[in-house]
């Protein structure tokens, strides 16, 4: 079976193990790849999407200009790409790869998980329809609750009732010049509202 280990920067990069995954692809992004290079493991290919990106890296890279992405788009009639790695699941489904595993691939910082998580969703989804297998080290596509079947509605309502005091408090205290107090409610109101989010998934 032909099979590629996607890396991401995530924590769950750390729960990779190679040893696992004898003849498969490894690729990597971001700063996962300095990471790697620091074992003896062997990188097959690097995403490099960023134009300003300086890249150490001796092996085969992907950029903007060798990735095919008007043949992607058009074969898979689809354009949602909004980080590496959604660009990376739709290459691996282009090179007839049968079997997707990702490390590091968590997407839970507040900018990735309202912006970029959906569209790697999007993609596994894509890749599983076409029988692909596809798992994942982190729980991007696991949520703590199923809709309509498990009961969080108190416990939301509990974490919306904190989020609230938050954001009040930071309120309060940035009108009185208290930054340091304002900037630590701003964390809890944060915090809370990403809890929120994991849990609805």
């Amino acid at each position: 079976m032909k099979s590629v280990i996607i890396l991401g920067t995530g924590m769950t990069l750390s729960k990779f193990d190679s040893k696992e995954y004898s003849g498969s692809d490894i690729w990597a992004v971001g700063s996962a790849l300095e990471i790697i290079k620091r074992t003896d493991i062997k990188i097959d290919l690097y995403f490099c999407l960023h134009k300003n990106e300086t890249i150490d890296f001796d092996g085969e890279i992907i950029t903007q200009k060798n990735y095919p992405l008007q043949e992607i788009i058009e074969k898979y009639n689809s354009r949602y790409f909004t980080n590496s790695i959604s660009y990376m699941i739709a290459y691996a489904i282009y090179k007839g790869y049968q079997k997707i595993d990702m490390y590091g691939v968590d997407m839970n910082c507040v900018s990735e998980y309202s912006f970029e998580r959906p569209s790697v969703s999007y993609w596994m989804g894509f890749a599983r329809g076409l029988s692909i297998e596809v798992s994942i080290a982190s729980d991007l596509d696991n949520p703590i609750f199923l809709y309509g079947y498990d009961e969080y509605s108190e416990l939301i309502k509990r974490l919306n009732e904190r989020m609230e005091y938050s954001r009040k408090m930071a309120n309060e205290y940035a009108k009185i010049g208290d930054k340091e107090k304002s900037n630590q409610f701003a964390g809890q109101f944060a915090d809370n509202e990403f809890w929120i989010r994991q849990i609805k998934g």
